[in-house]
């Protein structure tokens, strides 16, 4: 639409879908103040700004394929297990190597050993970054604690957080990894269907056919990149045993324990969610036209 519209043409059409929203929004209201009340704590707090009920229509108007990715969203998002099948997806079943119950029968000793572990990195930087950061997550609401060994569950699954330099110079930064992978976490999830990533090819296909459209277009790219994008999701309620992270404090010398509110960003699961879902091939469709759209959400 945008190759073959004036610019008056698509600023209406940007004003009419602004306008329809907007109303949409008002509409709603009421009903996305009950459904945020009825949240788990949790999920609600890490849900407060999201229009989830607007969110939805909105999928179902676009034709987006798998409207029930709103019911996960609103549950939590599952950090083990089997991942729900999408339709728009290949089929690509991966069987997990472990199962839950298994790994739970095996989580107090794995705790007590993973406990023991958890020290110094050798570097005082990453370490007092590694931490800093954890505590600026505690502040957002995204984790809980610290809590004490005791006070865990029988069940309850702890796994490792550290951190990585990245870059060089004035540039250097510190990334946290929680490693669900260790813990067994990620190996007990079972994938059933197979999201495919956009090659270079894919990026080369769009060129060509952008160039057909309008061969003397000059044409203006942006990137659209959602901030924090893991913590706008949160952990479900039945996923807080796996949701554990031990965390080496400088001052102290010792591990402190943290559970996840909002979904890690190294939990295999959640980077499945992520492909799977297709969110965000919703949000370019919705912005075909420059709509932002994703300002309602």
């Amino acid at each position: 639409m945008v190759t073959s519209s004036s610019v008056k043409q698509i600023t209406e059409h940007r004003l009419k879908a602004l306008k329809h929203w907007l109303s949409r929004a008002k509409a709603l209201n009421h009903d996305e103040k009950k459904l945020h009340a009825g949240l788990p704590d949790g999920l609600r707090d890490i849900l407060a700004p999201k229009r989830l009920l607007l969110w939805k229509e909105m999928l179902t108007w676009y034709g987006y394929p798998d409207v029930a990715v709103f019911d996960e969203v609103v549950g939590g998002i599952e950090l083990s297990g089997t991942t729900c099948y999408v339709p728009s997806l290949e089929a690509g079943f991966k069987p997990a190597k472990i199962t839950e119950a298994e790994l739970a029968a095996t989580a107090r000793a794995s705790r007590i050993g993973l406990l023991s572990s958890v020290r110094s990195s050798g570097d005082d930087f990453i370490d007092g970054e590694v931490f800093a950061k954890t505590l600026e997550e505690l502040e957002c609401g995204w984790l809980e604690g610290p809590l004490s060994p005791e006070d865990l569950p029988e069940s309850a699954v702890i796994s490792r957080r550290f951190g990585i330099k990245q870059g060089t110079g004035d540039k250097v930064k510190v990334r946290l990894i929680d490693d669900f992978s260790a813990s067994g976490v990620n190996s007990t999830v079972q994938v059933e269907c197979s999201a495919k990533l956009h090659t270079l090819d894919v990026a080369a296909a769009l060129c060509m056919e952008l160039l057909r459209g309008s061969a003397c277009a000059e044409w203006v790219g942006k990137t659209i990149d959602l901030s924090a994008a893991y913590r706008q999701l949160g952990v479900a309620p039945s996923s807080r045993w796996v949701s554990y992270i031990a965390v080496y404090d400088p001052d102290s010398r010792s591990p402190k324990i943290f559970f996840h509110e909002s979904s890690p960003l190294r939990s295999f699961k959640i980077c499945l969610w992520f492909f799977e879902s297709g969110a965000l091939h919703l949000v370019a469709k919705m912005q075909s036209v420059g709509n932002p759209l994703d300002k309602f959400l």
